[in-house]
């Protein structure tokens, strides 16, 4: 399992040296002898576990610093990309170029950056705009830390507290959302695309990527010219994962954002060996493995098919990874054990999914929004109809409700975006105080929302669904150190802002929601899946599966600290978890979210 921890201090203070070189010692005996460093004044980096090719360390020349990861050189034009990625003396110029700026602008991948001035005063800490790999920030003994896996912090010897504050709004967000803070009192998270500055002025905190920025740089208004790019990109992103891996697992679940993965390996230039596999379960949407069979079959790919059991126990939520906030693992408790053990079996050391598919090609967020970007962005005209038409057809509504709505709404001062207002109803087992106190409370907004450049509706949502939830954790909540990688291929920079650059009325283009990437990729999917207009869903089985495990849910929320302290409904509760019919409003995937919240809570004894 890669991960790293680094220590930076002043370097003229010679106690910070002592006590950083202190705790460099106890990590380096924590992660013995297949560990790397790098070690200068005020900086020192460990990381364990790399692997070749896909999660590495490029060293900066002349001790200029190291990148973890993995980098990919942005080229102009190509079809493929190369794993091997040297950080000569001047590819370290064009990382530093412009104080650091340069990996942003030069390089994607998913890494994190330690960087140093000349002098070697300065230390910069950068996250790559993705946010693909984890960095946080806490302080032992006075000293600066930066980690991946906080259980080598707790190793060191650092103690945690629960943030009850955070705990209370990330319980009234949106599943997964990425805040401003961590559950824990003593541990803050390095954004994607941030950059912390440590030197003589103390930390500062800058910047370098704001996906609204991107966003405000519209360029592919054209159908057909953003579905050749996108389809040149997405291809390009894939091929260059599938570089980095001789087998793969791929989640295929048979619809449109997994069928492209597939299609893309497929014609991978490195020609990695591809293992497909599906779930399902009995219920009306919960099957699709005849979709499934029919990509796996065009890709020239095994599928393996795998029931979904209600048995799956919650006692798993026991052994959840620790994490420096609550996350949503209902999906790692029910395959993990599982996908880890194909996995094994067909010697896998990476599992692919299409991830991050539904916003970035536009499909979760609201169409009704789309509509009024076009009026906000071209006034009443043709192109209104027929952003109002594609409307109609997507949410089957009347074309002159739709124009309606979005003529009523084209001169609207454009307000900064506010997640809760996307939330669905249905937070019922929320006490009324917790949810007022979450909605007064603003100290855990994400930056990007402070400062986002007014934008039209439908984008600003997008924009919100893309980069500010995470879909795939990089550690798999029940992982352990020889499970292979998990990553999403379509969160890859060069796809992220290529999909937010185009207007979302564009990639709703005649009436289809996916309408771009449909297009872009019509002659390589079976037909039934590239014109599918239905997509899968669980929620039967995860009713079904709490209905199983209907003992351990009320033992873990009834009597656990969200109830006593007061955050959650017990009344709602014992509703909800009665098995009876009930007029409370929360969707069963808000259960699980509780039970992993109190899960997470009990791993830090509640402090």
């Amino acid at each position: 399992m890669f991960r790293f921890i680094a220590f930076a201090w002043d370097a003229a203070d010679q106690e910070q040296a002592t006590g950083a070189h202190r705790l460099s010692r106890q990590v380096r005996d924590q992660y013995g002898s297949g560990s790397y460093i790098l070690n200068c004044d005020g900086l020192v980096v460990h990381w364990v576990d790399a692997r070749e090719r896909s999660s590495e360390h490029y060293l900066l020349a002349d001790h200029r610093g190291v990148v973890l990861g993995k980098l990919f050189k942005r080229e102009s034009g190509g079809d493929f990309q190369s794993p091997e990625c040297r950080l000569n003396a001047a590819a370290t110029q064009s990382i530093l170029a412009n104080g650091g700026r340069g990996i942003i602008t030069n390089y994607w991948g998913r890494y994190v950056a330690f960087l140093r001035d000349s002098s070697g005063n300065v230390v910069q800490v950068i996250r790559d705009p993705t946010g693909s790999l984890p960095c946080f920030m806490t302080t032992i003994a006075g000293i600066r830390v930066f980690f991946s896996y906080i259980h080598d912090c707790v190793r060191l010897g650092a103690q945690f507290t629960v943030n009850w504050d955070y705990v209370r709004v990330q319980l009234a967000a949106n599943v997964n959302e990425r805040l401003n803070g961590t559950g824990l009192n003593e541990v803050v998270p390095i954004h994607c695309g941030e950059c912390v500055k440590l030197g003589p002025h103390g930390l500062q905190r800058q910047f370098y990527w704001n996906p609204f920025d991107v966003a405000g740089t519209q360029r592919c208004t054209d159908p057909m010219q953003a579905s050749a790019e996108l389809r040149q990109v997405v291809r390009t992103c894939v091929h260059a994962w599938a570089s980095c891996y001789d087998t793969i697992l791929h989640r295929l679940s048979g619809g449109i954002d997994s069928s492209i993965i597939a299609m893309c390996l497929a014609s991978a230039p490195t020609r990695p060996q591809v293992t497909c596999f599906t779930h399902f379960s009995p219920g009306p949407d919960s099957d699709e493995r005849e979709y499934a069979r029919l990509v796996a079959r065009r890709a020239g790919f095994e599928l393996v098919e795998h029931p979904r059991r209600i048995e799956t126990c919650l006692d798993l939520l026991a052994e959840l990874v620790p994490h420096p906030h609550p996350f949503h693992a209902r999906y790692a408790i029910d395959y993990s054990r599982y996908e880890s053990h194909l996995a094994r079996e067909r010697s896998a050391t990476a599992i692919l999914s299409g991830e991050w598919g539904d916003p970035l090609f536009y499909s979760e967020p609201a169409h009704m929004l789309a509509a009024i970007d076009c009026a906000q962005q071209k006034g009443i005209g043709r192109a209104l109809i027929r952003a109002s038409l594609d409307t109609a057809r997507i949410e089957g509504l009347s074309m002159w409700r739709v124009l309606r709505h979005a003529i009523a709404a084209r001169s609207d001062t454009p307000a900064a975006f506010d997640p809760r207002q996307q939330l669905p109803a249905g937070h019922g087992c929320l006490t009324e105080e917790t949810a007022l106190a979450a909605a007064r409370d603003d100290r855990f907004v994400h930056p990007w929302l402070r400062t986002a450049a007014r934008t039209t509706p439908g984008k600003m949502a997008q924009v919100y669904a893309s980069t500010m939830v995470d879909f795939h954790p990089f550690y798999d909540p029940l992982g352990r150190e020889d499970d292979p990688e998990q990553f999403a291929p379509l969160n890859s920079q060069p796809i992220v802002e290529l999909c937010l650059r185009i207007p979302t009325f564009v990639l709703i283009d005649g009436g289809w929601d996916r309408a771009v990437a449909r297009r872009a990729f019509l002659n390589d999917l079976p037909l039934q899946v590239a014109t599918r207009r239905t997509k899968g869903g669980v929620e039967e089985y995860q009713k079904a599966s709490l209905t199983h495990n209907a003992a351990l849910a009320r033992a873990y929320l009834l009597d656990g600290a969200l109830a006593s302290r007061g955050l959650l409904n017990r009344t709602a509760l014992e509703e909800m978890l009665s098995g009876e019919p009930t007029r409370t409003r929360t969707p069963v995937g808000l259960l699980y979210w509780y039970l992993c919240t109190e899960a997470w809570l009990s791993q830090w004894d509640h402090a």
